[in-house]
């Protein structure tokens, strides 16, 4: 074993010895000793072989070391070798190492006994517990802390150890540490250990409230902070736990981090928001702190399961404010932070009332304010709501406008097929619409053939016909669309804002597209009639560059939605996909502002959608709207390249005719809002004209009107000026080359 040269060491047999130390050889280790190796050479990296063969369980090398004049007060990283021992768990070389000097030290007998009990080495620990020295309340001190065998059992989550040890006769906990983790009552309860935790109450010096010094959380604190519920409920069982603090700066249920409920709150725990309602006969409405009361907290705080929880409770009040003028209700308070399953939660409650307003405005239109991708479930939610209003104002700034474009809020709470079965201010509504809402077939029969019901009528004298299988079909009641269907005088195509078929193809109910398209006579192709509304409008360029074209929203005729256009108009891929099966069905129908359900999923950015209806015989890729909008324009305008490539590949024109007053040229779109990439996919056609100005006629009103180099060139986009330089240079080479080939 020759290291001279290596990075052991400088001598032939520099480190062998520690070698054979950490393998277990022991012949090596006799042969390096009998050519005269030093028992105790250290190793920089290694250190002591005595050390090394004690920490990896050697016996007989450890025993051979030490009959060779060893060292055995040697130490290493977990301290001397007895304590290296006892950690790693070698009984016999623990038991060899106790009949040396280090056996007749008390210090290095309880140093090795708190290393056995920190590896969770039973045994070992039940052989030093007979040993005279050991000291089971043992006290180490380090730095600013004083460390025990049953505090590091438990710091180092032996519980097997530290229940033994609790039983032990002369344990003793009475001792006052100074830090979290040598609190056994304390760690006991954060770790979530029951048995634990009862052996420890049974001593009579614990404090079952005694507090954390760094902290300041008691056990039960630090148990519902954990979620531990097994133990919040041993600690509140005991009448000696007191739950809550009773000092001047922090009231009973005050807003401090050492209120119990707020924990519970905070760490979504329901079930011990709960346990502590029930136990301490708290009221839920209780306030906990000025103008937020328990359910009101949990909602700000976005916790589901503690709403979930609390909502379970038959003496909650889900509408509960302490001052009706100034606290929000707990649904508008979610509304506002825009919790979108706390919203859930609360509206699925039938006991809550969607309509309470707060600063003059509805929980419905604050939840329309927010950026969410969650907005089309969360209105689909209000919009079920059997109680919900929709008597609210809609804001006509062009902000507004422009961003419920975006969102198609305005458009959704307007025209939404089913927003009309929903009951508005001031109306009496006929006692059927609960039975249909909630599902109740036989009740629904019985009002049929008492001729209380008629199955084509409307709620209120400006509603809608057919609202009882259009209402059974937006609240999934299938059994109740089973039965009107079964009802030959049923008009199943009724409906001013769309039939039974768009509501559900709105929903995206696949089932219950199938049981309408199974009766004949359900038009797949309905059209809902023209009425008023909000409509998607393109204003006129402002200013003399051409800018971002935005939208905005102004009111109007609308209608001739085919269930097909409600689908690609919010998405619903299931439901695109469902309809396009039916062979009845014609793809590019067109709504009363002359747009598509491709013209649709363009808009709202629906790829999948497109991809879909472009894979029908005629999908209308060239269609435009009453204003000159072609698919393609509109995909160029919201900026998906995605849905450029796809409409391009089914021959999409892009230099199309347009009115004189519109400006839906997709190249200048393109270049106006700086999409390189759609720009070079536009000039990659062979049809496209570069030469084409914005308008088609030369309105002196409009002295404007420039072409793509001329629109590149003054939205400063640099890229995009080369690259339609460079197009309309290449372009005029080739031209010259055919001229010459012409004339030749």
């Amino acid at each position: 074993m020759n290291l001279k040269g290596t990075a052991f060491g400088a001598t032939q047999t520099y480190g062998a010895l520690q070698l054979a130390a950490c393998h277990g050889n022991i012949l090596a280790a006799r042969c390096l000793l009998a050519k005269g190796t030093d028992v105790n050479s250290y190793h920089e990296l290694f250190g002591y072989p005595l050390y090394l063969s004690a920490y990896y369980g050697h016996g007989e090398i450890v025993q051979l070391l030490v009959e060779n004049g060893a060292d055995v007060h040697v130490a290493g990283n977990l301290g001397s070798i007895l304590e290296a021992a006892a950690d790693q768990g070698h009984q016999d070389v623990v038991r060899y190492l106790l009949g040396t000097e280090l056996g007749k030290s008390p210090h290095h007998v309880n140093k090795s006994f708190m290393s056995a009990c920190k590896g969770g080495h039973l045994s070992i620990v039940k052989g030093l517990l007979s040993h005279p020295f050991t000291d089971i309340n043992f006290c180490f001190q380090y730095r600013q802390t004083c460390k025990f065998p049953l505090s590091v059992a438990i710091e180092h989550r032996q519980r097997e150890i530290s229940n033994f040890l609790l039983t032990q006769k002369g344990i003793s906990l009475s001792t006052h540490f100074k830090g979290p983790y040598e609190h056994s009552l304390y760690k006991a309860a954060e770790l979530g250990w029951a048995d634990t935790l009862q052996i420890i109450l049974g001593f009579n010096c614990v404090d079952p409230n005694a507090r954390s010094r760094d902290t300041g959380a008691s056990p039960l604190l630090v148990a519902i902070q954990q979620g531990h519920e097994h133990i919040v409920r041993i600690l509140i069982d005991r009448d000696d736990v007191q739950p809550f603090t009773f000092h001047e700066q922090e009231p009973l249920f005050g807003a401090g981090k050492h209120c119990p409920i707020r924990r519970a709150i905070l760490g979504d725990h329901g079930g011990i928001l709960n346990l502590l309602l029930d136990r301490y006969n708290i009221s839920p409405n209780t306030a906990l702190r000025p103008h937020w009361s328990i359910l009101r907290t949990a909602c700000a705080a976005d916790r589901e399961s503690t709403v979930r929880s609390l909502l379970q409770r038959v003496d909650i009040d889900p509408n509960y404010r302490m001052n009706h003028e100034t606290d929000a209700a707990p649904l508008y308070t979610a509304c506002d932070r825009n919790h979108s399953s706390v919203i859930q939660a609360l509206l699925n409650d039938r006991r809550t009332d969607p309509n309470l307003p707060f600063d003059k405005t509805s929980p419905l239109w604050r939840t329309l304010l927010h950026q969410c991708e969650q907005y089309t479930p969360l209105l689909r939610s209000f919009l079920r709501h059997p109680e919900l209003r929709l008597d609210i104002e809609i804001p006509t700034s062009d902000s507004v406008y422009h961003y419920h474009y975006e969102f198609g809020v305005v458009d959704m709470v307007k025209q939404r097929p089913g927003a009309d079965l929903l009951p508005r201010h001031d109306d009496e509504v006929d006692r059927w619409y609960d039975v249909v809402a909630r599902g109740d077939t036989e009740e629904v029969k019985k009002l049929v053939e008492s001729g209380e019901l008629d199955p084509n009528c409307a709620i209120g004298e400006d509603g809608e016909p057919g609202a009882p299988l259009r209402r059974a079909v937006l609240s999934a009641a299938r059994e109740t669309v089973e039965f009107l269907l079964s009802l030959p005088q049923t008009d199943v195509n009724a409906g001013l804002s769309g039939s039974a078929l768009s509501i559900a193809a709105n929903e995206d109910d696949i089932q219950m597209m199938d049981l309408l398209l199974s009766d004949p006579r359900v038009d797949p192709n309905y059209q809902s009639p023209k009425m008023e509304g909000y409509r998607v409008e393109y204003p006129e360029a402002i200013g003399e560059g051409i800018g971002f074209v935005g939208y905005k929203l102004q009111k109007g005729h609308t209608g001739d939605e085919t269930p097909l256009l409600i689908a690609a108009k919010r998405g619903h891929l299931s439901a695109v996909q469902r309809l396009l099966d039916d062979k009845r069905v014609k793809p590019a129908v067109r709504d009363l502002q002359g747009r598509t359900p491709l013209w649709w999923a363009c808009h709202y950015r629906h790829a999948t959608v497109v991809q879909a209806l472009l894979n029908t015989a005629d999908p209308g890729v060239n269609i435009q709207d009453v204003w000159g909008w072609a698919p393609l324009a509109v995909a160029v305008n919201t900026s998906r390249i995605d849905n450029v490539i796809l409409l391009l590949e089914k021959n999409a024109q892009v230099s199309p005719e347009i009115p004189s007053s519109s400006y839906a040229r997709p190249l200048h779109l393109a270049i106006q809002g700086g999409d390189e990439a759609i720009a070079q996919e536009l000039l990659k056609d062979p049809t496209i004209d570069v030469n084409q100005r914005l308008y088609t006629d030369s309105d002196m009103a409009r002295p404007w009107n420039p072409t793509p180099q001329e629109a590149a060139w003054s939205t400063r986009f640099a890229a995009i000026t080369t690259m339609i330089r460079d197009y309309e240079d290449q372009h005029i080479i080739m031209e010259q080359r055919e001229d010459q080939i012409t004339a030749i």
